[in-house]
């Protein structure tokens, strides 16, 4: 459903014309679209993409029948599996913008008369920034596309949308609501990541009652917002059905806290690192509520290597028992990779559909996403460039830090000191690392919390992943070239991006 950009003008083929006879005998070829001219400003912006979607959820593009009874053509878009409420306009060659307006048209049917609603704007950069833009609604401000006319808008200058990430930082008690944008998954403003959601629900919370953490979830217009409470996490989903049914198009880690990530307080640095110098990471686990040594708050959440969303860690030092939720953490899916994830060689579109899912392995190489190496993929965490990835769980800003040669370069049993009274280890006796245990790889069950932890990487190796492994004795810290399968759940600790 894309249109090409070309320079004062709209594409050779995105405003279709149909020959028509009034009196069976001479044609006329009349216009059935109408067009839609923004004009763009900005400085150090290149725009790659202009993506226009129809709040009413009335269908702007795709394959269509074009009508004609006399009077004007009207078109129909009655394929549906060939039809969107979207329509992209995409730019060959990135188009710089300036202090002077840069004309895009965008060739649109018209407007239903019903349609009060407007169209949502996208503006995508070159260097993956978006701006939104609203248009509003069509009868009430007469923004109403019509046939064989050109709708001109005022100038826009672009300013950037807040980032993406699969995880967002929120304050408790945030009764107006924080805000993200769900219409694309990851971090990834690419039309090529977009999803087009038709209702959003809360899946799960910490603590034990359903509206503990998350006191309420809406969507509109493609945008999430959620209500929070108490400080805990949640993970909130869009699906392709109404109220909460149908397929998951994607879920988001949504981390209720007053952690401040901009506070020099709130981070470590690690000046031995084989990255450089200096590197910054969060001084807590991913989903911790705090980073005192000995809390069961400093634990965090479990992730599977190359999956976005969270599991469930454990609720004390003591036992292996999983912290509460709503539903009840025991109670969550496991399933062998063996028994029917697979589509195409792979889980990945299984994991997308069931975030709540652990997907187990006992053979072959030991991976939740594949059973041979061939099928494999390097990439889920860490892309081919060294960069973040639209599966990466982390922040915005923030990043699964590299592994190998990499963040814990140099770390031992003589600087990565056990503490048996906090159940953790402290490296050169400022940077805490809690022993959070691990989700095991052959069923998913928690094991081992306050005896030893994996702090996953974003780095493969051959069909493993990295890690950095310790446990209690006096010489087991396996830092950085450690290895092991990709199907356990370990702990992640993020690392700031302009490290990388």
């Amino acid at each position: 459903m894309n249109q090409q950009y070309v320079e004062n003008s709209f594409g050779r083929y995105d405003s279709p014309m149909v020959a028509c006879t009034e009196n069976g005998s001479s044609m006329a070829f009349k216009n059935v679209y109408g067009v839609l001219k923004l004009e763009l400003t900005g400085t150090d912006v290149s725009v790659s993409a202009i993506r226009v979607t129809s709040n009413a959820g009335d269908f702007i593009s795709g394959e269509a029948t074009i009508n004609y009874h006399g009077g004007a053509p009207t078109v129909e878009f009655s394929n549906s599996s060939q039809r969107s409420t979207s329509v992209s306009l995409n730019c060959n060659t990135a188009v710089p913008l300036s202090n002077v307006a840069k004309s895009f048209y965008i060739a649109l049917p018209p407007t239903k008369s019903a349609t009060v609603y407007g169209y949502k704007i996208e503006i995508i950069t070159n260097d993956g920034r978006m701006m939104t833009k609203t248009m509003p609604s069509a009868v009430a401000k007469g923004n109403k596309i019509e046939r064989s006319k050109i709708l001109s808008m005022p100038p826009i200058a672009f300013v950037a949308d807040p980032a993406l990430s699969n995880s967002y930082i929120v304050s408790p008690g945030n009764t107006t609501g924080f805000t993200f944008n769900a219409s694309y998954k990851g971090n990834s403003y690419d039309p090529a990541n977009a999803i087009n959601p038709v209702s959003a629900k809360l899946l799960w919370n910490t603590g034990d009652n359903d509206r503990n953490v998350i006191t309420d979830v809406s969507l509109s217009n493609g945008f999430i917002t959620v209500k929070t409470a108490n400080v805990g996490n949640a993970v909130v989903a869009v699906y392709d059905g109404a109220n909460g049914t149908g397929n998951i198009l994607w879920s988001w880690h949504i981390w209720v806290t007053d952690y401040n990530t901009n506070d020099a307080n709130n981070i470590d640095r690690y000046p031995d690192s084989q990255l450089n110098p200096n590197v910054i990471m969060m001084n807590r686990n991913l989903g911790a509520l705090d980073n005192s040594p000995g809390t069961t708050g400093s634990l965090g959440l479990m992730y599977q290597w190359g999956r976005k969303d969270p599991f469930i860690g454990g609720r004390s030092f003591e036992v292996n028992e999983l912290l509460s939720t709503v539903p009840e953490a025991s109670s969550w899916p496991i399933v062998s990779i063996d028994s029917g994830p697979l589509e195409n060689n792979t889980s990945l579109a299984y994991s997308i559909k069931n975030p709540m899912t652990f997907i187990y392995s006992t053979s072959g190489v030991y991976d939740w996403y594949a059973l041979e190496r061939f099928y494999q993929n390097d990439h889920l965490w860490n892309s081919e460039t060294g960069g973040k990835t639209i599966y990466d769980p982390c922040p915005a800003g923030w990043r699964v830090p590299n592994g190998g040669p990499g963040i814990w370069n140099g770390w031992n049993a003589s600087n990565f000191i056990w503490i048996g009274s906090s159940r953790g280890r402290a490296y050169n006796s400022t940077v805490w690392y809690p022993a959070a245990g691990v989700r095991e790889h052959a069923n998913g069950s928690l094991a081992r919390v306050g005896e030893s932890a994996y702090y996953l990487s974003s780095t493969p190796s051959g069909i493993n992943m990295y890690i950095l492994y310790f446990n209690q004795s006096n010489d087991w810290v396996l830092p950085s070239d450690h290895s092991n399968f990709r199907a356990y759940g370990g702990s992640v600790r993020c690392m700031k991006e302009q490290n990388q």
